[in-house]
């Protein structure tokens, strides 16, 4: 199948991706970029790009003198970790970008939150990869508001880490659906420029996403956040 749709790294970008999550392409698996530019009928450099663009979501991963593999499937323990790193980062990141509030990016928010709304509703694809990227979305939208770089740069590192989750189809509809609750009141806070409450309401949603996790993944729950 070649790739028409968007430019040519795009397209591959938008295959590999699929057969990621779809378990095409098993964990741990290596990825063979002359077989791939074979089978999709391009030249190596766009495989060579869409490998690297899935490198920094830690979707696959570069090996010293081996090429690339599909990432293996994160353990419980790190996902755990992962979590508790989000938990420590993006509350203060909401918390700086209440403080730098403009109409484009609260507009911006506005349509990532009536998206996801669509998206739930059926609306539009619903599948659980477009529903993760209009999340995640969301989220970007809040880090590169705040202003801190060095902050948003490890939100970034952190949320390549985090689609990994994805691979474990540990995120279902019902999941999507608190997601859009959560957005709002985010949206909310921001929308008045209050810090505390932006904090608040970030750092609640982490909460609720990591308890919604551990319950998929069969672990003790922690007491839900109360919003």
């Amino acid at each position: 199948m070649k790739p028409l749709r968007h430019s040519l790294v795009d397209g591959v970008h938008e295959i590999l991706t699929s057969r990621l999550f779809s378990g095409d392409i098993a964990p741990g698996s290596s990825l063979n970029i002359d077989a791939l530019a074979r089978e999709l009928e391009v030249s190596q450099t766009p495989i060579r790009e869409a490998l690297a663009r899935l490198a920094a979501t830690g979707l696959v991963v570069r090996v010293a003198h081996m090429g690339y593999r599909a990432a293996e499937l994160v353990s419980d323990e790190q996902m755990s970790e992962i979590l508790d790193a989000r938990l420590a980062v993006e509350p203060t990141l909401a918390r700086l970008a209440a403080g730098r509030t403009t109409a484009s990016f609260l507009d911006e928010l506005d349509r990532s939150v009536r998206s996801l709304e669509a998206r739930i509703a059926g609306e539009l694809s619903q599948s659980s990869n477009e529903v993760l990227e209009q999340s995640e979305d969301f989220h970007n939208l809040i880090a590169t508001q705040s202003g801190n770089r060095f902050l948003s740069n490890a939100h970034g590192t952190i949320t390549g880490h985090s689609r990994r989750f994805q691979l474990m189809g540990v995120a279902g509809r019902s999941d999507h659906v608190e997601v859009f609750h959560e957005h709002g009141l985010i949206l909310d806070a921001l929308r008045g420029a209050d810090p505390d409450r932006a904090e608040a309401a970030m750092r609640c949603h982490i909460q609720a996403i990591r308890e919604r996790t551990l319950q998929d993944l069969g672990a003790i729950s922690e007491p839900e956040c109360a919003s």
